[in-house]
């Protein structure tokens, strides 16, 4: 289910039905932090940073070293004009994976 989340919202298509595919694989694996991250970007591509920012946020807390969602809250915090956070996040996410950058730019988040 978490597959089929993302790449919905990596594809920018059915973004409603991504949003409750995420939320049924959140509630079957409750302690996962990907289904919290997929649906995190979903938000997103929605333009509903408060709830992507959430979401980030709740996967972060199971899992603090995905350079993934630390990179994914750095572009939710940048559009919410939080420059600071945004830049801690995005760095920490470059320390873990350098090529972090490069693998969002495929997905079309460019900051």
């Amino acid at each position: 289910m978490n597959a089929a989340c993302w790449v919905r919202g990596q594809a920018k298509r059915d973004l409603d039905r991504a949003i409750g595919i995420c939320t049924k694989a959140i509630k079957l694996a409750p302690d996962e932090f990907a289904p919290l991250d997929s649906r995190a970007f979903v938000h997103l591509r929605r333009g509903d940073l408060p709830k992507a920012l959430a979401d980030a946020e709740a996967a972060l807390a199971l899992h603090p070293t995905s350079a993934e969602t630390l990179y994914l809250r750095g572009a939710i915090r940048l559009r919410l004009g939080q420059k600071q956070e945004s830049e801690a996040d995005l760095a920490a996410a470059r320390k873990l994976d350098p090529k972090i950058e490069e693998q969002y730019a495929s997905y079309g988040l460019l900051l």
